[in-house]
């Protein structure tokens, strides 16, 4: 049932959205969420990772179309078919990766697409004149002239902001805009939104920093796992509220993870990997022979580039990797599976499987050499090892034979896991391994991870799952903006929100 606005407040809003729902196999990504934002305000939305802010982001921007559920704006109620429709309602996304050309300069990407004209030919002076007028505008100031690709990350930002400026958008949603920018650029990104919110221009911003969203957000709405659950003045929140707002789910305490040696051989040792690009800065632990190690964090944390460096997806540049002692001096993806270092990507679908092939194919593809003479692949041998896996670990399919695209989620990530143990791997990374997976597959799953650790395989669990971080991980690693900020014994002692508070930058942010 629509709730009944009155006029007045449909004068102060700009959106609303009711009961908005968007489902993906496997997943209800959005689950009947209803809130409304003010005009002129700054709104910022906050929620763990799948707490369902992008899928909200995309609907909004024209990328994805909603379910079921109504989208008010303007006090007219609107289906945002695409990205063309958005821009005519006056609504533009600055994501938190650009969509910039790199090899066109700053006028030709601010128009692109939007091109004007003097009714023959391209109208070039007169987008100059009004990009100069918005940097004019913003009192900003950079070369327009040269390629984006020369200018730096806020300058390549300000750009997107700039489009908006010059199209009169009305609504801008921006995506964790300062995830790369240094402390002065962030405080320039303020300086604009509160000179747009000025303008009576409204913004939507995503974040996962709280302190951020103190010194520029006027109301906060907190999602978990795809609902709404509560919107409210940031000037009278309590940060240890809303970290029990995005955890939410209760945790029973009995699901630890079984004991194991802390002080085993160390299998896998980084020490002080950085990137060029600062995603992963100074980062060092241990993996020990037998042991689930968890790593935790938000989006942009760092996770995911790190165990690409670790698998030689990804060059590093500063640092070293040791294998059971061993200094890795050359690192590729050959040499990290040759070490005995496996990757379950959480794209399965894209890195994980070739989709078009069978599960059988898929399952040795990782280690021909294993079933070959020569170049020749042993069919018998094929066969034989690929049943033994298939029994191990009770892949849901009539025949081995069949592609793998026809499978269901859980049983896709079981051949994948199925690839890497045919490799005879000693150390497996597992990222997102329950993304997209029925409860019943994921309970499969964390007794295979747990059946893998008892026989001495070494693990290392990627997941946004928090409750799945405490029931499955013997230690957990909590990243943030690129580096290790907490090492933790998992013990009855740690909860979701400790986790949480770390994972948002430290204690110091409740």
């Amino acid at each position: 049932m629509t709730p009944i606005i009155s006029r007045e407040t449909m004068q102060k809003e700009i959106l609303r959205l009711n009961s908005i729902s968007k489902s993906f196999p496997g997943v209800k990504a959005l689950d009947n969420v209803s809130f409304s934002i003010e005009k002129g305000s700054v709104h910022c939305i906050i929620g763990e990772n799948g707490a369902g802010k992008s899928t909200l982001i995309k609907i909004l921007s024209g990328a994805l179309q909603k379910d079921s559920g109504t989208i008010v704006y303007e006090g007219k109620e609107v289906d945002i078919r695409n990205s063309h429709q958005a821009k005519e309602l006056g609504i533009s996304t600055v994501y938190q990766e650009m969509s910039l050309v790199p090899s066109l300069n700053t006028v030709e990407n601010l128009f692109l697409g939007d091109e004007l004209t003097d009714g023959v030919k391209l109208d070039k002076s007169r987008m100059i004149r009004k990009t100069q007028k918005a940097l004019e505008m913003l009192n900003v100031s950079f070369d327009i002239n040269i390629p984006v690709s020369f200018l730096n990350t806020a300058q390549q930002q300000m750009i997107e902001i700039m489009r908006s400026v010059i199209f009169d958008r009305k609504m801008i949603i921006m995506d964790e805009p300062s995830s790369s920018l240094s402390q002065k650029d962030v405080s320039e990104l303020f300086r604009i939104i509160h000179f747009l919110k000025e303008k009576n221009v409204t913004i939507i911003y995503i974040s996962h920093k709280l302190d951020e969203l103190e010194q520029i957000g006027d109301k906060l709405t907190v999602m978990r796992d795809g609902k709404h659950i509560k919107t409210m003045d940031i000037a009278s929140m309590d940060m240890s509220f809303v970290v029990s707002l995005m955890v939410g789910r209760e945790f029973d305490t009995s699901r630890r993870p079984q004991k194991r040696p802390a002080d085993g051989e160390i299998v896998l040792e980084a020490q002080n990997i950085s990137r060029a690009d600062k995603r992963v800065d100074n980062v060092s632990f241990r993996l020990h022979k037998g042991t689930i190690l968890g790593f935790a964090g938000l989006v942009g944390s760092g996770r995911t580039e790190l165990m690409r460096i670790i698998f030689g997806a990804d060059k590093f540049a500063a640092g070293s990797i040791y294998i059971r002692n061993k200094k890795i001096e050359k690192f590729s993806t050959q040499n990290a599976v040759r070490e005995g270092i496996a990757y379950l990507s959480e794209d399965r679908k894209n890195l994980g499987l070739l989709l078009g092939m069978s599960i059988r194919k898929n399952m040795t593809i990782a280690d021909l050499s294993r079933i070959s003479k020569g170049f020749v692949i042993d069919k018998k041998q094929e066969k034989q090892q690929t049943d033994t896996l298939h029994t191990k670990i009770h892949i849901v399919t009539p025949s081995l034979d069949k592609l793998a695209l026809y499978l269901s989620g859980g049983n896709q990530q079981k051949v994948a896991i199925a690839k890497w143990l045919f490799t005879n791997c000693e150390i497996l990374i597992f990222d997102e391994p329950t993304r997209g997976i029925d409860i019943g597959a994921r309970s499969e799953i964390y007794s295979l991870m747990n059946q893998l650790a008892d026989a001495g395989k070494s693990i290392i669990l990627v997941s946004s799952d928090l409750t799945e971080v405490l029931s499955m991980s013997n230690k957990i690693i909590i990243m943030h903006e690129g580096k290790i900020i907490k090492e933790i014994e998992n013990d009855i002692n740690v909860t979701q929100e400790t986790i949480m508070q770390y994972m948002l930058g430290g204690s110091r942010n409740v």
